[in-house]
C-alpha cells in the first residue's frame, strides 16, 4: 500500500512536468458525503481530497486525487487516491458537465483495496479562473466494499 501511494505522489509531480506540453495543469480539493460500507457496516463519513490536474484540451482532463476522512469516527477511510480521467463539454460558457472514470486505492479500517472507479459531474466558471465542481462519483465498489458518494470541490490553474 504504502508503495502505490508514492506512486500516487511521483504521478501527481510529474503531471506538473506535463504543463510543458500544453494545456491546463491544475489543483484543487473537496469535500464528499461519502457513503461507505463494508460487510454489515454502513455510514456517511465526511472526507477531504486533494487534486492535481492537467487539462489537455477542452474536452480531456487527468487528475491525480488523495484523501482522508475528516471526522475521526469508527468506521475511518484511512487513504483512498487515484488516477482519473474526465471527458466534457461546455454547455455554455460557464458551465461544463463532464464524465469521470479512473482507479481508486482505499484503506478502510485497517484493510486496503481498490477497483475501478466512475462518476459524473458539472463545473461551474467563476472569477479568476476557479471552477466549482459539484460530483457523484463511486470511488471504490469490489468484495462487499463500496465508497461512493457527492462532492463539493473547486479548482485553479497553477
Amino acid at each position: 500500500m504504502e508503495k502505490i501511494f508514492k506512486s500516487l505522489v511521483i504521478a501527481s509531480a510529474l503531471s506538473l512536468s506535463a504543463h510543458s506540453m500544453g494545456g491546463e495543469t491544475y489543483y484543487g480539493g473537496g469535500l464528499t458525503a461519502m457513503d461507505v460500507s463494508v460487510g454489515r457496516i454502513e455510514k456517511t463519513l465526511g472526507t477531504i481530497h486533494g487534486l492535481v490536474g492537467h487539462r489537455f484540451n477542452e474536452y480531456y482532463a487527468a487528475e491525480t486525487r488523495l484523501g482522508t476522512t475528516i471526522n475521526d469516527n469508527n468506521p475511518r477511510v484511512e487513504k483512498f487516491g487515484g488516477f482519473y480521467l474526465k471527458g466534457g463539454r461546455h454547455v455554455s460558457e460557464t458551465i461544463y458537465p463532464y464524465a469521470i472514470v479512473g482507479y481508486t486505492i482505499g484503506s478502510f479500517n485497517g484493510s486496503s483495496d481498490s477497483a475501478p472507479s466512475y462518476g459524473a459531474g458539472v463545473a461551474f466558471s467563476m472569477i479568476y479562473d476557479v471552477k466549482l465542481n459539484l460530483e457523484y462519483i463511486s470511488y471504490l465498489n469490489k468484495d462487499g466494499k463500496e465508497f461512493l458518494g457527492f462532492s463539493l470541490g473547486f479548482s485553479k490553474p497553477f
